[in-house]
C-alpha cells in the first residue's frame, strides 16, 4: 500500500512535467526553443543550488567530493544562474518563469521517487500524470497550445496507460 502513495506522487511528477512542457512551447513561439531551454534551466540550476546551499545548513551532509561540498560554488552558482533568469525573462510572462521550478521539481523528485518505487513503475506513473495532464491542456488550449479536443480514442489510451500503471505496481 506504501506503493500507492509513491505511485501518486510520481503521477503528480508527470503532471509537473506536463505543465513545464506546455509552459516551454509557449515561450519558445515567443522567444525561440533553445531561449525557452535556456530560461527554464537557468531558474532550475539556480534552484538547485539553494537545495544544495540548504544541505549544507545541517539538514545533512552533502555527499560531493572535495570543494564541492564548500558552499561558495553553489553560492556562485547561484548568483550566475539567478541573474542570467532575471535577465532572460526580460518581456516574457512571469508564468513563464514555472518552468525552471517545474523543472527543479522533476529533477530533485526523481532521485528520491525511483529508489521507492523502482524506474518502471516511477516511468509508468509519471507518464500517465503526463498524458492525462497534457490531453486537459490540448482539450482547453491552456498555456497557448492549439486545441486538440479528447476523443474517445485518447481516452481509451488514457485508460490503457491506468492499467498498465495498476499492473505495472501490482
Amino acid at each position: 500500500m506504501e506503493d500507492v502513495g509513491w505511485a501518486v506522487l510520481s503521477v503528480l511528477m508527470g503532471v509537473a512535467f506536463a505543465l513545464q512542457s506546455a509552459l516551454m512551447g509557449a515561450a519558445g513561439r515567443d522567444r525561440g526553443p533553445v531561449e525557452a531551454v535556456y530560461v527554464s534551466l537557468t531558474l532550475t540550476i539556480a534552484g538547485i543550488a539553494v537545495a544544495l546551499l540548504l544541505l549544507q545548513t545541517g539538514l545533512r551532509d552533502v555527499q560531493l567530493p572535495g570543494p564541492l561540498r564548500d558552499p561558495w560554488l553553489p553560492l556562485a552558482v547561484l548568483g550566475a544562474t539567478g541573474a542570467a533568469f532575471a535577465v532572460s525573462m526580460r518581456g516574457l510572462r512571469p508564468i513563464y518563469g514555472l518552468m525552471g521550478v517545474l523543472g527543479m521539481v522533476f529533477m530533485l523528485g526523481s532521485p528520491v521517487l525511483v529508489p521507492e518505487v523502482g524506474v518502471a513503475l516511477f516511468v509508468a506513473a509519471s507518464t500517465t500524470g503526463s498524458l492525462i495532464s497534457a490531453l486537459i491542456i490540448d482539450h482547453w488550449g491552456w498555456l497557448d497550445s492549439d486545441i486538440r479536443r479528447v476523443t474517445p480514442t485518447r481516452v481509451a489510451g488514457v485508460v490503457l496507460l491506468v492499467a498498465g500503471v495498476v499492473l505495472i505496481a501490482g
